[in-house]
């Protein structure tokens, strides 16, 4: 029997719109053959279309007239390459809108830049899906989301750069990218270099700025030289989770780097007015974070100077990561990564000096770290001048862990807890634990911690100096070791005082022993630079700022 052959039916594809595919001629803001044309006759049409450009638009500018490309309606958009047709806002407004109605768009092989709005410079979106391949956003400026805003649905990054962007106002929030509540944005083989966000009040993610409830996950990136600059505060030199207690949202969100790197990234408050800084490559409150493979190299925290009026001075915490929870349980987990040559720097004084607290990391949150190295990183207490004035402590070299942290098969090398030196009649600050500053509970297993050091700042009084390895201020809680090695640490006071008596998890050997008890608590002398440190506030670390008198000695 012959096999019957199918035969389509003309009537099947009646009422069945068809896709377009719309070609763009000319450079020019608007008209004929333009892209704004091409985008408002897709727009009439319910279909995803598809916009491309004609060969002779390579090598070519769009400069827009202070009118962005408005996109209702889903749409796919592709460049010849991002290196081959660029769109300009000109400086005279944002580049392109895209509206609730667009459910699905993709942009490819362009660059755009000399965007300028109030959120998202070069793209304000609030599609249900917005995909970038292949894109360069150069040069756009915002208050929130320089280059981009994604307010809602789902954002999927490519093979894209976001170069020298900025986000400027009184509070700034993403350099590079705003990411509005509950959004979801993947982001993959990207790179985020020389971004910004700079604020007379607080400044928020150097590259992107993620609001409560958002899932940010990162893979095979790179930030590079981005920056959060606030007078106030400073937060997440590359990236930053804002706590729902500051900004409503619907709780807790999730970060997930992988195989990322970090590198000269800083939340840096250097201006004379004292603002404190947290998580020189990232700063999460409220957000379960997870790091997998990649680095984290040369990323800063730095607290603002006192300024000429001296007095008030700000705290660098957390000179790469700075993890905090807040009304929901979340953790942090890091493995295969390295930390190096990392730095928490307290500002400068006249009465007193800044803290600098955990060279890599601060963390209030239940913490896993495995396989992984910190190298080289320290904290560093900021300068103070003047009789009776003291300079800021230094609290973890690497590691300040506030909460319960479980180090395996790591090691902790060279890393170091200095306070700040006095001069002109101040006193020095105190250095404590030059690798590791525990005030929550900690577990080490099958991890070294070698030649690091905790030294006290020098000063009319120099500083007191604990724990060359390791230090531990809350007694309450267990410090366990496990098949590990301390060996080759030093605590040295300051000059112009005696060096202290050792204390647990100093200089020398793996500690098989318990401690020996803590010596008889005393009242620092003045300018014995005494710890206060930085405690968690659940309600952001606006609600400023120390517990005194947690100087546990």
């Amino acid at each position: 029997m012959a096999r019957r052959r199918f035969a389509p039916r003309a009537d099947a594809l009646e009422g069945r719109a068809l896709l377009a595919t719309l070609t763009v001629t000319s450079a020019a803001a608007s008209g004929d053959g333009s892209l704004r044309a091409a985008i408002e006759r897709a727009d009439l049409d319910p279909a995803r279309d598809t916009i491309v450009f004609a060969p002779s638009l390579r090598g070519q500018t769009i400069r827009l007239d202070g009118s962005p490309l408005a996109i209702d309606s889903s749409l796919s958009i592709q460049g010849p390459g991002s290196g081959s047709l660029r769109i300009s806002g000109e400086g005279l407004g944002g580049v392109f809108t895209l509206s609730g109605g667009a459910a699905d768009v993709s942009i490819s092989g362009l660059s755009i830049s000399g965007g300028r709005a109030n959120q998202g410079g070069g793209i304000q979106s609030q599609a249900g899906r917005l995909e970038l391949n292949d894109v360069v956003l150069a040069g756009n400026q915002a208050t929130d989301g320089g280059a981009l805003a994604q307010l809602g649905g789902t954002l999927i990054v490519r093979r894209s750069v976001f170069l020298n962007n900025r986000a400027e106002g009184q509070d700034a929030r993403g350099g590079a990218i705003y990411l509005g509540p509950s959004t979801t944005a993947e982001i993959a083989r990207s790179q985020f270099v020389g971004n910004k966000a700079s604020a007379e009040g607080t400044a928020r993610g150097g590259a992107i700025a993620a609001q409560a409830g958002v899932t940010l996950s990162v893979s095979d990136s790179r930030f590079a030289e981005n920056r959060a600059a606030g007078a106030t505060n400073s937060l997440g030199g590359a990236i930053d989770g804002a706590p729902a207690a500051e900004f409503p949202g619907p709780g807790a969100g999730r970060i997930a780097l992988t195989n990322t790197t970090f590198a000269g990234n800083a939340a840096d408050s250097r201006d004379g007015r004292g603002g404190t800084s947290f998580g020189g490559a990232l700063a999460a409150q409220g957000f379960a974070v997870s790091v997998s493979g990649g680095s984290f190299a040369g990323n800063l925290a730095r607290g603002g100077d006192a300024g000429s009026t001296g007095g008030g001075r700000g705290d660098g915490i957390g000179g790469a990561i700075y993890a905090a929870p807040l009304a929901e349980a979340v953790d942090l987990v890091i493995t295969n990564a390295t930390f190096a040559g990392n730095a928490a720097v307290g500002g400068a004084g006249g009465a007193e000096g800044g803290s600098g607290q955990g060279g890599a990391l601060v963390t209030f949150q239940p913490t896993t770290i495995t396989d992984s190295s910190f190298l080289g990183n320290r904290a560093e207490g900021g300068t103070a001048s003047g009789t009776g004035s003291v300079a800021g402590f230094a609290d973890g070299g690497a590691i300040q862990d506030h909460a319960s942290t479980t180090i395996t098969r790591s090691l902790l090398l060279g890393n170091l807890a200095r306070g700040g030196n006095g001069t002109g009649g101040a006193n020095g600050g105190a250095g404590q634990g030059g690798a590791i500053a525990d005030s929550g509970s900690l577990s080490l297993n099958q991890t070294r911690v070698l030649l690091n050091a905790a030294l006290g700042g020098s000063g009319t009084v120099g500083g007191d100096a604990y724990g060359g390895g390791i230090s531990t201020s809350n007694f309450g809680n267990a410090t366990t070791l496990t098949d590990s090695l301390v060996s080759g640490n030093q605590a040295l006071g300051g000059g112009g005082g005696p060096p202290p008596p050792p204390r647990p998890g100093g200089g020398g050997g793996g500690g098989g022993g318990p401690p020996p008890p803590p010596p008889p608590r005393r009242r620092p002398r003045s300018g014995r630079g005494h710890r206060r440190l930085h405690r968690h506030d659940p309600a952001g670390p606006l609600a400023r700022r120390r517990q005194p008198g947690v100087d546990r000695r």
